[in-house]
């Protein structure tokens, strides 16, 4: 039997015959995505839908009633839902397809949500990332506010995993990359907060696109403040403490709620429900909105593995890790989640560990809460007051909920309560059908002393370590009988190790025949409980020391155990003359410890630091030896930075940012820079430091490891005034470096508009800013290119070893001369002013799949065009006819002047500028180092661009706080490639040599010759669809002057007198 449903959504309106026994339960709309209930009179609700919105959607423009929104064409409706209308558009100003998002005229009516709205969509419109849906424009026409975004060609995932399932590589990678999505969002301070199969648009090639950044969390601001407090989202897919509403009193200020509980993890279990469902084929939990969140609060879902024995076990791990109840064990962020399911889909092993006896314990508790006395989370308040917690929460059933108080529903449920989980679940559906209440509470009490003293010696065996000493000190009116519980225990054989770690921690206090098998726990605990198992041994140490000092000095004791027994050590026995001869050896074990070990190994440590320094700086002073392997040299990386970190914390800060100062082979200090935030550093000790230090280049490094962190790290009080104190660098700070470097990172903390304003400043004002100010080694153009400005002399140019990718030994090269070069890279803006004025310009217009915003490179430009924009450029500086480094000739070519390098017009760079200006001082193959691994942080690679331009200066700027010189676009330089750029060496030379370090004397002038007619001009730098190993500061590449390559830009330069 059948029954006619329609959906809610007056703009779609379309029908469907449902089984009778679907009634009552939740569906979507296939044809505008609306989510509604299958009421049992054949009406629908849509849960998220107020009548005063439902109406409204009515009065929403269709395709019929409107033909135009601002700028934007219509041509069609997408679909339809709670929050607005999505339609198809066109953007004839850039010639390409939008999607545009309208909202529903009764939210318009609420000035909070309208701030919001264009607000969220400004935040949304920061995000690039190939795997993010990007936000183009946010404006209002008339009365209609409206989002317009790129427009995916395919469907949603959602719409996908109905017609099939997808096989479980694929659901691996489209996990993956939405994970890497969301850390880079996250990173960007942005919390989606509606992650979701329905959320995630599939293109033609099956790559997926989160879209709605940002509107999921306006659309729950503004729902909070209409449903009083009521839980707004997908049920199925929110977080516990999403579902939980929890929040701070803060979220209902009109700025942005910092404070809220819904966090980056919020999101990452999302997504993890989101890999539960493409792994299962359904969802952990379904049924009416109130039992979902009763579940998702309470109740463990079913093991994937469960629903389909087929599901890699290693998949399942990362997936339950993933969707954690406490935020605390789920991955450290998304990156960690994307880097595991990387290695599965690389068929290597994961990091996510299986699941432990302490966490299957807690699952264990939650389905059996009379026994087990309910999770580990509230276990110390099920102790001390003999009876299970009242779980409150806040359930919004839209259109049917009832406001009542969770006292007054606390006393009705207590009494109607059952002990069992099914007759908890049975006797809520009946009390919300019967009454469409918002809350249900639920109390059970521990009927007998036996009973509480199984459920009090059962939770020490399933506590957290940590959490050992309180526990206990809150039992002691009980102790006896507990103590009496766990000696029972302790006799069974079926104990785990961890569950017998936590009975010796309990009983060493009682009997010392526990000491001996807890000190064999002390050498070999996890890092994390060490503390607690040593502080459980100090009244014992007398009896300790002597063993623990003989596995310290033994020379073939195993590592771990070293460490440990040093780590007691430092707290038993801090003044014992055996700590001068086992420091070094203990400084050379620590430094190769992972780094997650290393703070609470150097917290324990810090009595004895006095002889632990000289050690450390010792490996701080060692060099990487020449023709070291990446590997090698990353792993003496490591230990440097162990090092750094080390003396941090041992309070010897000043050798620890020696580091950070720049040098010829910078790759330890890049490592630095990036590994820095993720080894328990405070962001406040480099803020401090930037105040203080002197040398300009750790300055650099210092603001580049500041971006590593996120701005909400800081103090909400102290955040402005950084900000504050950034924004004045930016503007004031005579060095370049310093400049680049403070525009990263505040592009990286949001700060973005304050830096339009800044540059709107500067090139109004420059010209009277240059004749103040002679120190400054930069200046901004009126067409918005900041140059830097180089003394160049001479420098090592070329490879430093020949690899098969190059074409170029490695030899001094002198330049002479004072020059300036833009900081970025032409866009397509600043392109299109000059295109736009001049008649004959050669140009192709972008595919714009591969350059899509107006910031991104300009790409498709041959060199003469190239030439003509750099004479334009002249021009519109003021910069006189005759000093214009490019003469025409023929129909549209232009030809360099004879002396164009003492011009003082814009050119192109010569081949050593560029690689002077590139490599910044270093003589590695990067300006980074030579390692790969880091080289997604400053450049837009194959590997990272997901095969298009992004917005300049969006990575990492070298240390003349020039951005982009690697990847991106490639870049035109004044040069021939048949120069082969080692013309006037001795004949000797054998230009096409390829293996051994190249045998050249002298140095060699920086005057490049390039005939009029010349074909095959030079380019550099790499471009978006390089590979890495083309991607170098010395790698040459060549294109015919008329080649209109959709990778190739340019940079202009000048000569300064």
């Amino acid at each position: 039997m059948t029954a006619k449903v329609l959906c809610p959504n007056s703009d779609c309106g379309k029908s469907y015959q449902v089984a009778k026994e679907k009634l009552g339960k939740q569906g979507r709309c296939k044809e505008c995505g609306t989510r509604f209930t299958f009421a049992a009179a054949g009406k629908t609700v849509a849960p998220n839908v107020t009548q005063a919105e439902s109406n409204a959607t009515s009065a929403t423009p269709t395709n019929d009633k409107v033909k135009r929104l601002g700028r934007f064409e219509i041509r069609g409706r997408l679909g339809s839902g709670a929050f607005g209308t999505v339609f198809r558009a066109h953007d004839p100003q850039l010639d390409r397809e939008v999607a545009l998002k309208v909202p529903h005229a009764a939210r318009l009516g609420n000035p909070r949500f309208v701030k919001r709205f264009l607000n969220e969509a400004k935040l949304a419109a920061r995000l690039q990332h190939p795997n993010i849906v990007p936000v183009f424009d946010a404006g209002k026409d008339g009365k209609r506010y409206y989002i317009a975004s790129a427009f995916i060609e395919g469907g949603t995932l959602d719409a996908a995993l109905d017609k099939q399932p997808l096989d479980f590589r694929q659901t691996a990678r489209i996990v993956m990359q939405l994970a890497e999505a969301l850390a880079y969002a996250h990173k960007q301070n942005i919390i989606h907060r509606d992650v979701k199969p329905d959320n995630v648009m599939l293109d033609g090639n099956g790559e997926p696109h989160l879209m709605d950044f940002g509107l999921a969390r306006l659309e729950t601001s503004d729902e909070k403040l209409t449903q009083g407090g009521g839980i707004l989202g997908t049920p199925a897919y929110m977080s516990p403490e999403q579902a939980r509403g929890d929040k701070d009193e803060s979220e209902e200020s009109d700025e942005p709620d910092e404070s809220n509980i819904v966090t980056a993890a919020s999101d990452q279990y999302s997504l993890g429900v989101t890999l539960y469902e493409m792994l299962c084929g359904e969802l952990p939990f379904s049924g009416p909105p109130e039992i979902v969140i009763f579940n998702v609060i309470q109740t463990e879902p079913p093991a994937p593995s469960s629903i389909n024995a087929d599901i890699p076990r290693d998949l399942e791990t990362i997936c339950q890790k993933a969707m954690a109840k406490e935020a605390g064990r789920r991955f450290v962020d998304c990156v960690a989640l994307a880097d595991d399911l990387q290695r599965w889909l690389d068929d290597e092993p994961i990091q996510a560990r299986k699941i432990s006896s302490l966490e299957r314990a807690q699952r264990w508790c939650r389905r059996n809460p009379i026994v087990a006395g309910l999770s580990g989370s509230i276990v110390l308040v099920v102790l001390l007051a003999f009876s299970l917690v009242t779980w409150q929460w806040r359930v919004a059933v839209v259109a049917q909920a009832v406001a009542v108080s969770a006292e007054a529903e606390a006393v009705k449920a207590r009494n109607e309560a059952v002990t069992a989980r099914n007759d908890a679940v049975a006797a809520q559906k009946e009390m919300a059908q019967a009454q469409g209440l918002a809350s249900i509470a639920q109390a059970d009490t521990v009927e007998s002393k036996a009973d509480r003293t199984l459920a009090q010696a059962n939770v020490i065996l399933r506590a957290e370590i940590r959490q050992l000493p309180s526990i206990i000190k809150s039992l002691q009116p009980f102790w006896p009988e507990v103590v009496k519980q766990l000696e029972q225990f302790e006799n069974k054989k079926n104990l785990t190790e961890a569950e017998r770690l936590r009975l010796n921690l309990a009983l060493v206090s009682q009997d010392k025949a526990y000491v001996e098998p807890l000190r064999e726990n002390l050498l070999t605990c996890q890092s994390v409980d060490f503390t607690t198992v040593r502080d459980a041994l100090f009244p014992y140490r007398d009896g300790l020391i002597d063993h623990l000092w003989a596995i310290v000095i033994q020379p073939d004791a195993e590592l771990s155990r070293q460490i440990r027994a040093a780590c007691a050590l430092a707290t038993f026995d801090p003044d014992n003359s055996q700590w001068v001869a086992a420091s070094k050896h203990l400084v050379l074990e620590l430094v190769q410890e992972k780094p997650v070990a290393l703070e609470t190994w150097w917290d324990a440590l810090r009595s004895v630091h006095a002889v632990l320094v000289l050690p450390l700086e010792e490996i701080l002073n060692e060099k990487i030896p020449a023709n070291s392997t990446e590997d090698e040299e990353k792993r003496l990386a490591e230990r440097q930075v162990n090092v750094a970190i080390a003396l941090l914390k041992l309070g010897k800060a000043d050798k620890a940012w020696s580091l950070l100062k720049q040098s010829p082979t910078p790759q330890v200090r890049s490592y630095f820079i990036h590994w820095i935030s993720s080894l328990g550093v405070d962001p406040q000790m480099l803020i401090g430091r930037l105040d203080t230090e002197p040398d300009v280049s750790i300055r650099r490094a210092l603001l580049l490891a500041l971006g590593e962190f996120s701005a909400q790290q800081l103090p909400v009080q102290q955040r402005e005034p950084v900000i504050r104190n950034l924004l004045t660098v930016y503007e004031q700070e005579a060095d370049p470096g310093m400049h680049g470097a403070a525009e990263w990172l505040l592009r990286q903390w949001g700060a973005a508009k304050q830096l339009e304003s800044i540059d709107g400043r500067l090139k109004a004002n420059e010209d009277k800013l240059q004749q103040n100010d002679s120190v400054r080694q930069w200046y901004m153009t009126t067409e918005g290119h900041t140059m830097v400005i180089l003394n160049a002399n001479t420098f090592l140019m070329g490879s430093p070893e020949l690899l098969p990718s190059s074409a170029q030994f490695q030899h001094r090269r002198k330049i002479g001369r004072r020059f300036a070069i833009s900081s970025k890279e032409v866009t397509k803006a600043q392109y299109h002013v000059f295109a736009k004025t001049r008649s004959g310009i050669k140009h192709i217009e972008v595919d714009l799949r591969r350059s899509k915003t107006d910031d991104s490179p300009r790409l498709s430009v041959n060199y003469d065009d190239a030439a003509k924009y750099c004479n334009w450029l002249s021009g519109r500086e003021g910069i006189p006819k005759e000093q214009w480094c490019y003469l025409p000739y023929g129909s549209h070519k232009m030809a360099a002047a004879t002396d164009i390098l003492t011009r003082t017009g814009y050119r192109l760079p010569t081949e050593a500028e560029w690689e002077f200006a590139c490599r910044a001082g270093s003589v590695t193959s990067r300006y980074h180092g030579q390692a790969t691994s880091l080289l997604s942080e400053y450049a837009w690679t194959i590997g990272k661009s997901g095969n298009q331009t992004w917005p300049v200066g969006r990575l990492k700027p070298n240390d003349f706080g020039l951005f982009d010189m690697l990847g991106n676009a490639n870049e035109w330089c004044y040069g021939s490639m048949h120069s082969n750029n080692v013309v006037g060496l001795s004949k000797s030379v054998d230009l096409n040599r390829t293996k051994g370090p190249a045998e050249l004397s002298g140095e060699m002038a920086d005057a490049p010759k390039m005939e009029v007619k010349e074909w095959y001009i030079v380019t550099r730098g790499g471009s978006f669809d390089s590979q890495s190993i083309d991607v170098t500061s010395h790698f040459r590449n060549g294109n015919s002057r008329d080649s209109l390559r959709g990778y190739v830009g340019l940079r202009p330069a000048r000569t300064l007198r």
